[in-house]
């Protein structure tokens, strides 16, 4: 029992050691950080959108109060 025990240690301390052994604490500068996004292009919305929108504010509204 106290050969595993020692047994265990051991290797437990050797994989403490050897798994730090070149561990990159601080991720690469990136050399290019973008300043300016492109938003997608809006669209306009249909009739039928617009419909299917005020119905659904009006029934919002109308629960509301």
């Amino acid at each position: 029992m106290k050969r595993l025990a020692i047994l265990t240690c051991a290797v437990c301390a050797l994989l403490a050691v050897t798994s730090c052994g070149k561990s990159d604490e601080v991720p690469p500068v990136a050399d290019k950080i973008p300043s300016k996004y492109k938003l997608p292009d809006p669209q306009t919305l249909t009739s039928s959108d617009r419909a299917v929108i005020d119905s659904l504010q009006k029934e919002y509204d109308q629960n509301v109060r």
